[in-house]
């Protein structure tokens, strides 16, 4: 066995996943696989739609069987625990809990606390501590006492964060954490988790078609091709290996390996030159293709635009044939001209 696998506390080997095991409607999706997770790192599972990453990871915590092959938690294969046992050591967040709208927040958070409570169901000291750090951890300790049904979407998903938290697993599954949250939101939540899988030196596995945030924050990304194939790698290795664009095909997109994320393939447009600092000649660039132009540094256009500072605010200067040049305080304005020309 290799440091890798010493250091593993989950490792699936040669599994085929699916559904509908030994049936005659049985319907595997990928494989076969030899995955492992190791405590410290978070990793995001990325693919297509319908590629079957919720069905891996239902696989992997041990919901679904393998079609083929074996899943082992801590070394010992996931069907030897007991249900009890499974919880204190592995955790699963799903896409999204429905608690009744009027439990208060501490009920379901100490709810992660049962595989380790006594037969009378008493929180103790050590239980009362572990909650309080979940709220802690999670920024949920300002609605503590509220009911469930008065959070948003983002503090329901903090709460369900503290619960999972709460539980004090050494593995942790999540699908989709971030689906219903806002763009700031899902942000924090990614950078949350990173935070939480090294400071707690716990393995966390989740879903997300957030590609921008895994890149930021992921120690590892699974890529699942619509083959039911896996790549994995750092983040960074994989956009150099051009991974993401061989994952996620398409006619209309195209993957920028400097920006790390899709934009439209976009065809020549008419160009125009493009003077001025950035970030102001990036965003007008940007404005300018979507219109149909194309911002050129040299010359070889009688069109040109200039971005300049007048004090603390900023000017487009636009020199058209035929025209004097007309100055706008906006690139909204400019676009407006541009497009009466």
């Amino acid at each position: 066995m290799n440091e890798l696998s010493k250091a593993a506390i989950l490792e699936a080997r040669e599994i085929r996943f699916g559904h509908g095991k030994g049936t005659s409607r049985e319907k595997p999706l990928g494989g076969p696989l030899d995955l492992s997770l190791r405590k410290g790192e978070l990793v995001c599972l990325l693919g297509p739609n319908g590629a079957g990453k919720s069905t891996l990871l239902r696989t992997l915590c041990g919901f679904l069987a393998p079609l083929s092959g074996t899943v082992q938690i801590a070394g010992r294969p996931i069907s030897d625990y007991t249900p009890r046992d499974l919880a204190r050591i592995r955790g699963v967040l799903p896409t999204r809990e429905a608690p009744p709208a009027g439990m208060r927040v501490e009920e379901l958070v100490s709810l992660g606390r049962h595989p380790h409570s006594h037969w009378t169901g008493r929180l103790t000291a050590e239980d009362r501590s572990a909650i309080d750090n979940a709220f802690a951890e999670t920024g949920s300790e300002p609605f503590r006492h509220r009911p469930i049904g008065e959070l948003s979407d983002g503090e329901r998903q903090r709460v369900a964060l503290a619960r999972l938290l709460s539980q004090e697993p050494e593995l942790t599954f999540l699908d989709e954490p971030a689906a219903f949250l806002d763009l700031p939101s899902r942000i924090e939540i990614l950078g949350k988790l990173s935070s939480v899988a090294r400071t707690r030196n716990i393995a966390i596995l989740l879903t997300t078609h957030d590609l921008e945030s895994a890149l930021r924050h992921a120690d590892r990304i699974w890529l699942l091709s619509h083959q039911g194939q896996l790549r994995e790698g750092t983040p960074e290795d994989l956009v150099l290996a051009g991974a993401y664009q061989e994952t996620f095909t398409s006619p209309s997109l195209t993957f920028d390996i400097t920006q790390g994320n899709f934009h439209p393939r976009k065809e020549r447009g008419t160009p125009i030159q493009l003077s001025g600092p950035d970030p102001h000649r990036h965003w007008t660039a940007r404005a300018l293709e979507r219109k149909g132009w194309e911002a050129t540094q040299d010359g070889g256009t009688d069109k040109k635009i200039e971005i300049q500072k007048k004090g603390e605010s900023f000017r487009w200067t636009l020199h058209l044939p035929g025209d004097l040049p007309s100055t706008h305080p906006s690139i909204g304005q400019c676009l407006d001209v541009l497009g009466r020309g």
